[in-house]
């Protein structure tokens, strides 16, 4: 019998997860589940900064393509979020409204940024004409970036618009 494995989360920590169970489980035992928010496969966030440089490509961050998924069985979802947890029942059910059966749940999800309550800061305020993102960049030709550092992250983020 197959052991039912949903990763929530396609990020660093969930990618590397499941490579890891991939080589682990040279007979397939394991149905693997991997549910991501985003559009695209996983990807490096530490080099975010050197794709704003330009020194790098969004393409040459990637964690595991879709073909690796692909070829190692495992099934990728990407763009759906995970919206309930049944424990008992053992499932997880999406905002598409599918619902995934499982053995093992593993929460990967990583985190999102938090915009301190600053008086005038647009995205604190809900405006739209600020935003905070942790996701690849694609602002198109002649977008304007702005970035208040908080922290090394975004200290690494303001450094690479800085260079592009």
């Amino acid at each position: 019998m197959m052991t039912r494995v949903v990763v929530i989360g396609d990020g660093m920590a969930g990618t590397r997860l499941v490579q890891e169970l991939r080589r682990r489980d040279p007979g397939r035992g394991l149905c693997i589940t991997v549910v991501g928010a985003e559009a695209d496969a996983g990807y490096n966030r530490v080099l975010l900064s050197q794709v704003l440089a330009g020194a790098l490509d969004v393409d040459e961050i990637g964690l595991a393509s879709p073909a690796w998924y692909s070829a190692e069985d495992v099934t990728l979802l990407t763009g759906r979020t995970a919206e309930w947890i049944d424990r008992a029942g053992r499932l997880v059910g999406l905002a598409d409204g599918t619902v995934w059966p499982y053995d093992v749940l593993v929460l990967a999800p990583g985190s999102r940024p938090w915009i301190p309550p600053i008086p005038g800061l647009p995205a604190a305020s809900g405006e739209p004409a600020g935003a905070a993102s942790r996701t690849a960049p694609n602002p198109g030709a002649g977008a304007a970036l702005q970035c208040t550092p908080m922290g090394s992250a975004g200290t690494e983020g303001g450094t690479g618009i800085a260079g592009s």
